[in-house]
């Protein structure tokens, strides 16, 4: 038994983005002279969600596959707290990979969180992409307003305190740990084919 490999030609490696963090990308079919496309994953993912579409998807073009810095194998910085800074973190992140990869226009597409981060990095820099592609976009909306005779029930401090205590933990970091184990382990066979 062993994991399922990409099944086309490829290419990977890292982006040094500067500061100290890298971006993990796959390059199919880089030699085609059309527009690439790039595709960007979604919450909790990686490039490995793109691997059953690999091969049709660079059928004709050149596409790069990326992994948002905090998954995968990228490099895991400490973004702001702000979410509007947060967001500028990560689209400058993709424009800064851009900018390594020498691409001027690109065909943009972001599946979930992927979505939201293809959409603002289309909204601030525009000129670089030919068409964006969302699929099952989401953002982050903003916290509503708490009235003043707001009603609700005051947190337990015991649970203010779990969730300090656990805030610096990933809940994907034990399947990370374990590597491909980890995915046949708690996700089932399915991950896996026979060699033969």
């Amino acid at each position: 038994m062993q994991a399922v490999a990409v099944n086309c030609p490829h290419q990977k490696f890292f982006i040094d983005i500067g500061f100290e963090r890298h971006i993990w990308t796959l390059s199919f079919n880089s030699s085609s002279r059309n527009v690439p496309l790039v595709l960007l994953h979604g919450l909790g993912t990686g490039c490995a969600l793109w691997m059953l579409n690999f091969r049709s998807l660079a059928k004709d073009r050149p596409v790069y596959v990326i992994d948002i810095l905090g998954f995968g194998r990228s490099s895991r910085p400490n973004f702001s707290t702000d979410p509007v800074l947060a967001e500028i973190e990560f689209v400058e992140s993709i424009e800064a990979w851009r900018k390594k990869m020498k691409l001027e226009l690109f065909v943009l597409l972001g599946h979930c969180f992927g979505g939201f981060l293809a959409a603002s990095y289309a909204i601030r820099y525009p000129d670089h992409v030919r068409h964006l592609i969302l699929v099952d976009p989401w953002g982050f909306s903003s916290q509503p307003l708490v009235e003043e005779d707001d009603r609700r029930v005051p947190m337990p401090s015991w649970v203010r305190t779990l969730g300090f205590l656990i805030q610096p933990f990933n809940p994907l970091a034990v399947l990370r740990a374990a590597r491909s184990w980890g995915l046949v382990h708690f996700c089932g066979s399915s991950f896996v084919h026979s060699s033969s």
